[in-house]
């Protein structure tokens, strides 16, 4: 008579540690590049933002023929705090655009015309005739949105 042996399938105790153990390295290899490159993105959509509200409130002051102001709002209601809370886009006393800051760890710091609220005319110029710079900061990663005497915009990546 013959005897039927069984294969036997699966992994042995060993395998399954050794498995684990490697998995587990490169997890922690991973996370600090992952961490960066989180801080990295938040710094790019923050100035995104900011360029995309520039736009806007440039867009809407050449299309309803008149002045359109964007100014930093802790409420989302009225020019109060700072850029690092949020901004908003005005037509005189409405909100045409609101957004809040929901990033921690970003600073927003302006400079020039950036420094506070300012004014689109109906030509798409900027009432005030100097530069303005945002810089955005995360950790090591840093981006500003440069806003030129005639009102165009653009987002320049310093780190």
């Amino acid at each position: 008579m013959k005897t039927q042996t069984k294969k036997m399938q699966g992994f042995t105790l060993l395998e399954l540690i050794t498995t684990i153990t490697v998995a587990g390295i490169m997890v922690a290899l991973a996370v600090p590049s992952f961490t960066s490159m989180i801080q990295r993105n938040e710094v790019v959509s923050v100035a995104n933002d900011i360029l995309s509200s520039i736009h806007f409130a440039r867009s809407e002051s050449i299309k309803l023929n008149k002045n359109i102001g964007i100014c930093p709002s802790s409420n989302a209601k009225t020019c109060s705090g700072g850029w690092v809370d949020g901004w908003v886009v005005l037509d005189g006393g409405t909100v045409l655009l609101a957004k809040s800051q929901t990033h921690d760890n970003i600073s927003i710091a302006g400079t020039g015309k950036a420094a506070a609220a300012f004014t689109f005319t109906p030509r798409g110029r900027t009432t005030v005739n100097t530069t303005g710079i945002f810089t955005v900061v995360n950790g090591d990663f840093e981006s500003q949105v440069l806003l030129s005497e005639v009102g165009s915009a653009r987002v320049k990546r310093i780190k």
